[in-house]
């Protein structure tokens, strides 16, 4: 097993959102691509770069090299390696979705945007703080993604997609208009076949016809900006000596994401 998860900042240490704990405990192998200030001062992932959005570009090609080193190193099984990022890493984790569906089974973006929001650096802070409102619907959503992959494509991978009512970095409606797109691209509709909550936080499950629940959507609430984590429980480290980018919500959106996967029970 292999989770590629891209951190959108160096500073941004795995251990506070428990996949490294999780990782240990399940059997699975990390990679954690970090960006280069070379390529943004503030370390964030170019996911609107114009040569950083397309397949064999920039970017993504980077951590396509990167992923294919790691499956050359390890007994990993090609059919179940998945990409997960906050923020910046959540827009590039929907990138690489879009780009490599040959690679990827699943994903999760959290506080991140759908893939094609924005197309450069002018358009990506209106992107984030608003959304794009101009998208006409679900197939234009879809149509993106579509252009984006391989032509011959047979398979899309599952997308968990994490988001706070109250994020004012990237702006909720992000999260709206991903679930859109994916469940587009999966061919189902918009109407969520599961709906539940969990404390405050609620998830919306979309199913195909075979009942597989192929997107998922949670929206927490007095997260921010961050991952949520349940200190309590073992997922995570204590928000109070660790940065900015996690919240003690008393939920493991970690846990969460990869029982979605089938990663652990």
């Amino acid at each position: 097993l292999a989770l590629i998860r891209v951190l959108f900042r160096s500073r941004t240490s795995d251990d506070e959102t428990g996949w490294t704990a999780l990782a240990e405990e399940a059997g699975f192998v990390l990679l954690l691509p970090e960006q280069s200030p070379y390529n943004n001062p503030a370390r964030c992932f170019n996911w609107f770069g114009p040569m950083d959005y397309r397949r064999n570009l920039g970017e993504p090609e980077s951590i396509r090299h990167l992923v294919e080193a790691l499956v050359a190193r390890y007994p990993i099984d090609r059919k179940r390696i998945f990409v997960t990022g906050l923020s910046a890493g959540g827009g590039m984790t929907s990138v690489m979705l879009a780009t490599h569906p040959d690679i990827f089974a699943a994903g999760a973006v959290l506080g991140g945007v759908p893939y094609g929001c924005a197309t450069n650096a002018f358009t990506a802070l209106p992107c984030m703080k608003y959304g794009n409102r101009l998208v006409p619907g679900p197939d234009a959503w879809a149509d993106k993604v579509r252009k984006a992959a391989p032509p011959s494509t047979a398979h899309w991978p599952q997308v968990a997609i994490w988001h706070d009512a109250g994020d004012t970095v990237v702006h909720p409606f992000n999260a709206l208009s991903s679930m859109v797109q994916w469940t587009a691209v999966h061919g189902i509709d918009q109407h969520p076949e599961l709906n539940e909550r969990e404390g405050p936080h609620r998830r919306q499950g979309y199913a195909d016809a075979s009942g597989q629940i192929q997107v998922e959507l949670w929206t927490t609430e007095r997260v921010g900006h961050a991952t949520p984590i349940d200190a309590d429980r073992g997922c995570g480290f204590d928000p109070g000596t660790a940065t900015d980018f996690v919240t003690d919500a008393d939920i493991c959106a970690t846990r969460r994401i990869a029982r979605f996967w089938g990663l652990v029970q």
